[in-house]
C-alpha cells in the first residue's frame, strides 16, 4: 500500500506488517462466514480509500477498511478458477480467472467497480497467474517463467524473463509449449509493483544444473 506495509497470508488469515517487520494487525480466520477466509488466493489494496480486498477459494471477494472491519463482499460465478487480483488507480478491481476448465481458451480478465458491479471482461491470449498494476494502469502478469506487460483488452505488449531476455509472444501456442528451455528450472510465483514502478517478483526454483534443493528469492526489476 502507500505506507509500504507488507501483507502476508497463510491461506486462512492475513497479517499486516510495517516496513520494519512489526505486526500491525491480523485479519480473519478459517471459515466461510463474512470476515473469514478459506484459502486466500490474492490480496490487494485500494490506494484511494485504503480498503483491503481479499479473494479466496470460495469464489468471493471481501472488502475491509484500514482497521480490518468487514465492509462488504461479492460472489463470482461458482465455476470460476481463481488466479489473481489487482486494483487500478481508478479503484476498479481486476480479477484474472478462468470460466470453467483451466485452459487457455477459458481465461479472462474481469473488471469490477470497487463495490462489485461488473464492468466487463477481456479474454486473455496467454495463460497468466498473478497480476499487478502500475501507476499508469499498465497490467503486469506472470506466466511460468515470463513476465507479461498487458495493454488494453488484455493484449500482450511485452514479454521478458528475470534475466532480461525478451521472449517472442505466440498467442496461438499453449503456455507449456512456449517455455524457454534455458529457464525451465525456475518459475515465478507472485508479482507486485511499488509506487515508483519497480517490479518485485518471487522466484521459486533452482539455478544450478544439479538439483540442490529449492531456492526462493525476490527479484527487483526495472519495468523498462
Amino acid at each position: 500500500d502507500l505506507s509500504n506495509n507488507i501483507y502476508v497470508t497463510d491461506g486462512s488469515s492475513i497479517r499486516i506488517f510495517n516496513r520494519e517487520g512489526i505486526l500491525i494487525r491480523k485479519l480473519g480466520n478459517r471459515g466461510e462466514q463474512d470476515g473469514q477466509f478459506n484459502g486466500v488466493n490474492a490480496v490487494s489494496v485500494n490506494n484511494s480509500t485504503g480498503d483491503i480486498y481479499v479473494f479466496d477459494l470460495t469464489h468471493r471477494i471481501q472488502v475491509f477498511n484500514l482497521e480490518g472491519k468487514f465492509l462488504r463482499r461479492w460472489d463470482m460465478k461458482a465455476n470460476l478458477i481463481r488466479r489473481g487480483m489487482a486494483i487500478n488507480n481508478n479503484g476498479d478491481v481486476l480479477v484474472n480467472a478462468a470460466i470453467g476448465p483451466a485452459n487457455l481458451k477459458n481465461y479472462a480478465l474481469w473488471k469490477f467497480t470497487a463495490s462489485g458491479q461488473i464492468l466487463g471482461y477481456w479474454k486473455l491470449r496467454q495463460l497468466c497467474w498473478r497480476i499487478a498494476i502500475d501507476n499508469e494502469n499498465m497490467i503486469y502478469a506472470i506466466s511460468h517463467n515470463y513476465i507479461l506487460r498487458l495493454g488494453s483488452e488484455g493484449k500482450c505488449v511485452k514479454k521478458w524473463n528475470i534475466e532480461g531476455e525478451v521472449g517472442k509472444y505466440h498467442p496461438e501456442v499453449p503456455y507449456w509449449k512456449s517455455y524457454n528451455p534455458k529457464y525451465n528450472n525456475y518459475s515465478l510465483h507472485d508479482i507486485a509493483i511499488d509506487k515508483n514502478g519497480q517490479i518485485y517478483v518471487i522466484v521459486h526454483g533452482f539455478f544450478n544444473s544439479k538439483w540442490d534443493g529449492p531456492k526462493n528469492e525476490i527479484y527487483v526489476l526495472d519495468p523498462e
